[in-house]
């Protein structure tokens, strides 16, 4: 419960734009009192060479050559070379994830080519729509890294991003929630900057359920995407 009002105590404050001086303070006091090399080695060390000891990364994620940036470069994510569950069937996702609609939901972003926002909210496909593949490999996580907000040049260790598949003992299975600053809404463009010109920040909420790369028979390897579905 104590997580849950803290999260939702830092959404509200980012979604009407509060300062957030004291969390940045206390981001940048924690790196130097805990690691003060690397305070010093990040004034002296080029940029990107300069990470947290003990972090469950020995290596930078940016410097990985698989790896998705964010637009604004300060996010690095990586999906492991092996899925998890390999070139299988739509409906069997669907019955391996429990997810009634993912037919309907990969109709809307692969055939129609619409976001979330551009349909807001509203399944345009449905769950019997033709998809341009018949096949997905799916994984059950994803690893991301992110720079400090204080210093560019300090990263932190990076993160394990879960979509676990319902099971015995994880009724709902286990779907991670992340924050996205975007410019608009939707999730797919995630630089810091206005369209005129003046900074600006849309922070949204999303659930991973799913993380997934289309195959056909006869297809190539493509890039992972990842299925997010806005909190209820």
């Amino acid at each position: 419960m104590e997580k849950l009002r803290l999260f939702n105590l830092y959404v509200s404050l980012k979604s009407n734009n509060a300062s957030l001086v004291n969390e940045m303070f206390n981001e940048a006091s924690e790196v130097a009192d805990h690691y003060p090399e690397v305070t010093w080695l990040s004034c002296v060390l080029p940029p990107g060479d300069v990470s947290i000891p003990g972090s469950t990364s020995k290596t930078s994620l940016f410097s990985k050559l698989w790896n998705h940036l964010s637009d604004d470069r300060s996010t690095a994510f990586l999906v492991n070379a092996v899925p998890h569950h390999r070139h299988i069937t739509v409906n069997e996702a669907i019955a391996v994830f429990k997810l009634p609609d993912f037919c309907g939901a990969l109709g809307d972003l692969f055939v129609l080519r619409q976001s979330y926002a551009a349909h807001r909210g509203q399944r345009r496909s449905t769950s019997e729509c033709q998809l341009p593949f018949s096949y997905v490999h799916v994984w059950n996580n994803f690893r991301i890294q992110q720079r400090s907000s204080q210093d560019s040049r300090i990263l932190l260790p990076s993160r394990t991003i879960q979509a676990l598949p319902p099971s015995a003992n994880m009724p709902h299975g286990r779907c991670n929630m992340v924050l996205v600053s975007d410019t608009d809404g939707s999730g797919e463009h995630t630089s810091l900057s206005g369209t005129d010109g003046e900074s600006s920040t849309h922070l949204s909420s999303f659930v991973i359920n799913i993380v997934f790369c289309p195959r056909s028979p006869q297809s190539r390897p493509s890039q992972a995407h990842l299925l997010p579905y806005y909190p209820k």
